[in-house]
């Protein structure tokens, strides 16, 4: 995962979403696509590019906000120095998933 961009870089990060969204702005259901670029290229999805990502495609701020939200794996906010996901379908499950889950939790509540 890339580090979050420092704030002395506002133009490179400006330049690389612009970069993102250019070249991905034609696919079908570039959204998606766009959003994926940019999460991949940053860490996340800055909040205050979500306007430039709506003109682009011709959408709404909250259509653009509404598609981060649903999607659990797209962060607003530069994510922690490190992630942890567990799986949560029913075969994770049966094999003990959800404990796996817990004791992480408690783990970082240490």
């Amino acid at each position: 995962m890339p580090p979050a961009p420092d704030s002395a870089a506002p133009a490179a990060t400006d330049q690389t979403v612009a970069e993102i969204i250019r070249s991905r702005q034609h696919l079908p259901g570039a959204l998606l696509p766009i959003l994926h670029g940019i999460q991949d290229a940053l860490g996340h999805v800055p909040p205050e590019v979500v306007p430039d990502i709506a003109q682009a495609l011709n959408l709404s701020r909250a259509e653009v906000h509404g598609v981060i939200g649903y999607y659990h794996h797209f962060r607003q906010e530069p994510p922690a120095s490190r992630v942890v996901r567990v799986c949560c379908a029913e075969a994770c499950q049966a094999v003990g998933a959800e404990a796996l889950a817990d004791h992480a939790r408690a783990r970082c509540a240490d």
